[in-house]
């Protein structure tokens, strides 16, 4: 088993990826749920939202290409289509 030491570094970097993808990416929101130890003591993310700022779109392209309209409030996605 891993001690409290090891949990508290792994939880450290994870945070600490996540912030450097945050700021790497233009995002805009990263919510994490959960964060979970694992019984042997390890420590991933099992789930996270992330938004992106749209205005960051001419450098995100290998992200933006990813965008599934299908997946978005279609009241945004019709904004989206007059810049609005």
């Amino acid at each position: 088993n891993r001690g409290p030491g090891q949990q508290s570094g792994q939880a450290r970097d994870c945070f600490t990826a996540l912030y450097k993808m945050f700021i790497s990416t233009d995002a805009t929101l990263v919510e994490v749920n959960p964060l979970a130890e694992t019984p042997d003591g390890g420590v991933f993310v099992c789930d996270a939202k992330i938004n992106f700022d749209d205005n960051a779109e001419f450098r995100q392209h290998d992200i933006f290409d990813m965008r599934d309209p299908s997946q978005e409030d279609p009241r945004e996605v019709e904004a989206r289509e007059y810049d609005l």
